[in-house]
């Protein structure tokens, strides 16, 4: 399989796995992503647009603490 489009073959659930569960699935994204070619505008993307899921290898956690360090925010969700 060929990591470039990798990320349509294996379904959603795997890139945002449940908070607090099982790792596998993280692991198993992480592997994939640390193998694709467009690891780091993933995890740029990530970092700079998203709450959740796996983005270029990075979990939600490592997102947040990325933003922390380069004072990023992420704009608020709006309320329903």
């Amino acid at each position: 399989m060929g990591y470039i489009w990798a990320t349509a073959q294996v379904g959603g659930d795997l890139w945002f796995p449940d908070q607090g569960g099982d790792t596998t699935n993280v692991i198993r994204a992480v592997n994939i992503c640390n193998q694709c070619n467009h690891r780091l505008e993933c995890a740029e993307w990530g970092i700079a647009n998203e709450r959740f899921g796996i983005w270029g290898g990075l979990t939600t956690v490592r997102r947040e603490q990325i933003r922390r360090k380069r004072n990023i925010k992420l704009p608020r969700e709006r309320s329903a």
